[in-house]
């Protein structure tokens, strides 16, 4: 993994690049992705992060045909905004059976990907909502009645808050590991 793009004009530049690309190894690392240093070149000191193919690959899943049309079914019935999910079909060994009519179509929120991150890694996350800081422990992410909630425990009022994704203001930053836990049956109201 070598970076790319244009270099950092400014150390303000560099420190907030050098965080984002620790960020990223961190959740390459923590979906289980294992990283490897290697030297980039023989000649210098200068080594670089490498996805190793032999150590991380999908195995054949050796799908059924019933198991590809249930698939089949699932990625026609729901839609992301923008994807054709059976691209992903013929690399899982193909379209197989009827398609459905699309039931649902979920509209991606440009902030959703982090907040599902710190959801994901149980970290704390901060975000701007109707103009006002907000910290939260994510617990979960719904789609509800065409709109995507965000919900856990707010730190300003330290009980369970639900916040609508598409009013978080961008940026979003992922914190440290929060410690609070999802109390059991709890539900976003």
């Amino acid at each position: 993994m070598r970076s790319s793009g244009r270099s950092p004009d400014t150390p303000d530049d560099l420190v907030a690049y050098r965080r984002q690309f620790e960020r990223d190894k961190d959740t390459l690392r923590g979906l289980g992705i294992p990283l490897s240093v290697e030297s980039l070149d023989a000649f210098g000191p200068e080594t670089g992060y490498r996805i190793r193919p032999e150590e991380y690959h999908l195995p054949q899943l050796d799908l059924s045909a019933e198991e590809r049309a249930a698939l089949h079914v699932a990625v026609t019935a729901v839609r992301l905004e923008g994807g054709e999910g059976e691209e992903a079909l013929w690399k899982l060994g193909g379209v197989e059976g009827e398609g459905v009519p699309t039931l649902a179509a979920l509209e991606v929120q440009p902030t959703l990907p982090d907040l599902f991150e710190a959801y994901r890694t149980r970290a704390a996350v901060t975000f701007g909502y109707r103009g006002r800081r907000r910290v939260l422990d994510p617990w979960g992410l719904l789609f509800r009645q065409g709109h995507w909630y965000v919900f856990g425990r707010a730190h300003d009022r330290d009980a369970q808050r639900s916040f609508r994704v598409d009013r978080v203001e961008a940026p979003v930053e992922i914190g440290p590991r929060a410690p609070s836990t999802c109390p059991t049956g709890t539900l976003a109201r």
